[in-house]
């Protein structure tokens, strides 16, 4: 005979169950995401047994899974009256509040529950995560590091305390936080692949492949290609070429946001190289007797494996990859991702090597570089801002490559391939002015430092000011064809270097 904990609950009176039965009923069905009727079975059980907290509790916590906050805050303000020493029910109340924007109120009932029972870790991490929205990021490291006593494998801390600590540049012991999320099973999600872009920058990024995979398809993608470029950094094209098909698997599958957006620009750049290298292997043939670092961003993977002439010795061209890292980031104050990756990567190139340092093309792009920042600060002048920007990054790139003995070039950025119709009409002439200056100051600029230029912007750019279209990968990478054309003017200038 079938029990009635079995049935459906229409239609049939479950007054002569136990609370026990019923509450493990309602369970299962919310369980099975039927919360309609695991709902019915607890508003029962409250009416039936207006006193038993247990009820009370899970009806508010489902009412408010359901966003039925003022509901759901009725019944576990009734549980806390019935037992008034159980941190439980105050810690679900929290999560009400929270949402409602009472973060005062918030905090207090925390800080409540944990005087209730200290044992619990979870409130630690939702006082670090009102610490961070109050600007107080040291409270909130120290509150995920107390939770952390009480539970050493507490994901939440270790997510915020990766993410703080990449905020401040301090990327190793960021990953350390992050691998400790990414190794339990399931692995918790990192939705910004923060662990993937640590361990690339730290040279450690094989370590990827022996980790469980994200769960999601968007965060699968995006580490599949770090590892592509770290494929290509080192040469192993077929190996990247493997990966870039796997990822081509991937994206039928995957929704429109930030993550494939990205990570969907660096896969067809990939894409292309990998062709690229196939129809002219003219471009990357010869036996080469030593290796030029090219650092950049995305940029600069074009440059990738290129076999040039350079002070008379047939060169290879090795990318360097900064993931994201404009010169604004370089330049700024105190410690950031992108200059301590940045510096990371410099450290693990060899000492009195030949660098190329192609920063800038991040900054001078329409949404995301200096015009944006000149368009959210209308008081800032154009030229002073541009031109401060290049004045701080040539001498600290110099002191860099200098500090290590490296023998620095620098590369312009190439002209914006945007079409005319994706640049509001009133935008158009300020925004290449932007470019046009950025590349100007950096001419003076390396002029003033003594430093070499490779003058990507000056080939890129037709007569009448707009790119040349064949040079383009997309809007604004350039094809290997784009930075041998420079190469050649450049030549023109300093013989003494191109032999």
């Amino acid at each position: 005979m079938t029990s009635k904990t079995e049935l459906e609950v229409g239609g049939y009176d479950l007054g002569d169950i136990t609370v026990e039965s019923q509450l493990e009923y309602a369970d299962r069905l919310h369980r099975a995401a039927r919360h309609a009727e695991a709902a019915q079975v607890l508003e029962g059980l409250c009416e039936a047994h207006p006193d038993n907290f247990e009820g009370h509790l899970a009806y508010g916590r489902l009412l408010w899974n359901l966003q039925k906050p003022e509901k759901a805050e009725r019944h576990l303000l009734k549980a806390i009256e019935i037992d008034g020493s159980n941190a439980q029910p105050h810690l679900a109340l929290s999560e009400i509040q929270a949402a409602l924007g009472r973060l005062k109120e918030t905090e207090e009932r925390l800080q409540h529950a944990l005087k209730l029972d200290p044992s619990l870790s979870d409130a630690y991490v939702k006082l670090a995560l009102l610490a961070m929205k109050a600007g107080d990021k040291s409270r909130a490291i120290a509150l995920c590091e107390d939770g952390l006593k009480i539970d050493p494998a507490l994901t939440g801390a270790h997510q915020i305390l990766g993410m703080l600590y990449r905020e401040r540049g301090d990327l190793k012991t960021s990953s350390n936080h992050l691998l400790k999320t990414r190794q339990k099973s399931p692995p918790a999600p990192d939705p910004y692949c923060h662990l993937a872009l640590d361990l690339f920058a730290l040279g450690r990024a094989a370590e990827l492949e022996g980790l469980p995979p994200p769960v999601s398809s968007s965060e699968r993608f995006a580490a599949l290609v770090i590892q592509a470029i770290q494929d290509w950094t080192n040469g192993a094209f077929e190996a990247c070429g493997t990966k870039v098909e796997q990822g081509r698997g991937l994206l039928p599958h995957m929704s429109p946001g930030p993550l494939n957006r990205v990570f969907g620009t660096y896969f067809d750049i990939l894409d292309g190289l990998l062709n690229h290298r196939n129809d002219h292997p003219e471009q990357y043939a010869g036996e080469s007797t030593q290796q030029i670092y090219v650092m950049g961003d995305s940029h600069c993977l074009t440059f990738g494996h290129l076999t040039i002439d350079w002070s008379g010795k047939t060169s290879r061209l090795v990318p360097a990859l900064v993931y994201g890292c404009k010169v604004w980031h370089l330049i700024q104050d105190g410690d950031n991702p992108y200059r301590a990756a940045f510096l990371a990567t410099l450290d693990r190139l060899p000492k009195g090597a030949a660098l190329l340092a192609c920063f800038g093309e991040l900054d001078c792009r329409l949404r995301e570089g200096l015009f944006r920042h000149l368009q959210q600060n209308s008081g800032l002048d154009r030229e002073e801002t541009v031109s401060r920007t290049v004045a701080a990054y040539v001498p600290m790139i110099k002191e860099a490559a200098a500090a290590r003995d490296m023998d620095l070039t620098l590369v312009s950025p190439p002209m914006s391939n945007l079409p005319p119709k994706r640049i509001p009409v009133e935008e158009r002439a300020p925004y290449r002015d932007v470019i046009r200056t950025f590349n100007r100051c950096l001419r003076e600029e390396a002029e003033k430092a003594g430093l070499p230029l490779i003058d990507l912007h000056a080939a890129t750019s037709a007569t009448d000011g707009v790119a040349v279209p064949e040079y383009y990968i997309d809007s604004n990478h350039v094809k290997p064809d784009a930075f041998l054309e420079a190469l050649r003017l450049f030549s023109e200038s300093r013989p003494q270097i191109l032999q």
